[in-house]
């Protein structure tokens, strides 16, 4: 090595070192996320397939949607269209399908939205019970389903109609709550 050369490879290393020094004691800590952006889902899914089971293992709900998103702040799970097969211990299983459903932290409550169609086939019956109607919450916990919208229920040719209803699957019993109306055929 010439002897010239020394100083600069010498200015150089104590360069590299300052700069590596500077480098390192600035400040580290990472920016907080701007403020006014879009909220990114917690999670999606697409032709998804859920279910629920009870302790002994017993799948007592299952959900069927073309697209599951969750809110990343509220934890709630958006689904669309939605179709949920509800197996109560004690009777016979129900279909509910709608355009929209929603499901809360921890799954006790369904809330369904949009053209919800609720039917069962109770075990006194010969025709499937169906009822239809734009929104309902179903817990799955009480096998209740409840709705304070307009409510229309076919039992083969027989037509009941009303405000608001409650529906303790679990004992297959429905109570239009008012309003009500009715075509009855023998």
């Amino acid at each position: 090595m010439k002897q010239g050369s020394r100083p600069l490879l010498l200015a150089l290393v104590l360069a590299a070192a300052g700069s590596w020094w500077l480098a390192s004691s600035e400040n580290t800590e990472v920016a907080a996320p701007e403020t006014g952006r879009v909220a990114q889902p917690g999670y999606y899914l697409q032709n998804a397939l859920l279910e629920q089971t009870d302790d002994a293992g017993r799948v007592y709900v299952r959900i069927t949607t073309t697209r599951a998103e969750q809110d990343a702040t509220t934890q709630e799970i958006a689904l669309q269209p939605v179709q949920v097969d509800y197996f109560p211990a004690t009777t016979a299983p129900w279909k509910l399908t709608a355009r929209h459903g929603r499901l809360p932290p921890g799954a006790r409550v369904i809330s369904l939205s949009d053209d919800v169609v609720l039917t069962g086939m109770p075990v006194a019956q010969r025709a499937p019970v169906v009822v239809r109607t734009s929104l309902l919450a179903l817990d799955t916990v009480t096998s209740v389903a409840t709705t304070t919208a307009p409510v229309r229920m076919e039992l083969g040719p027989n037509v009941l109609s009303g405000t608001g209803m409650r529906a303790d699957l679990g004992h297959e019993t429905l109570a239009l709550e008012s309003n009500v109306r009715g075509r009855y055929v023998r």
